[in-house]
């Protein structure tokens, strides 16, 4: 899997044909559709993990997961602005729109799309919003 990935890192091969640069796009956007799934993953165990130990260290449970979005920007080489907006998206992702996060998984969904149904469901309840879902 990771040969695989490198290699189509390395970009297509000189004289590629049409049809093999249309599928090079194709498979890297897949990868990409992937790490981003992966990535609001990390994101949400990443809190799941800070709030564990800012509570064994007794931070006030107002302040649970204070700086967890700036670790997301700061890995993510974005503002805190868009590392809280990402880290908030990555918590709707994995709890209340499971079906959009496999989509993501399977390579088939994007962040941005991701984002855009978020967005758009927001003023819904959370039984509605499941079934846009």
């Amino acid at each position: 899997m990771y040969e695989t990935i490198d290699r189509l890192l390395d970009g297509p091969p000189p004289g590629a044909s049409e049809h093999e640069l249309v599928d090079w796009i194709t498979r890297l956007e897949t990868v990409k559709c992937r790490a981003e799934a992966v990535q609001a993953e990390a994101a949400v165990r990443l809190e799941e993990a800070a709030r564990k130990r800012q509570a064994k260290a007794g931070v006030p449970t107002r302040k649970l997961g204070e700086g967890v979005a700036s670790q997301v920007a700061l890995a993510r080489r974005v503002s805190p602005a868009k590392g809280a907006k990402l880290l908030g998206l990555a918590k709707i992702l994995l709890t209340e729109m499971p079906h959009t996060f496999r989509l993501m998984k399977a390579g088939l969904f994007s962040q941005w799309q991701a984002t855009i149904l978020a967005r758009e469901t927001a003023c819904l309840s959370l039984e509605d919003r499941r079934v846009v879902d």
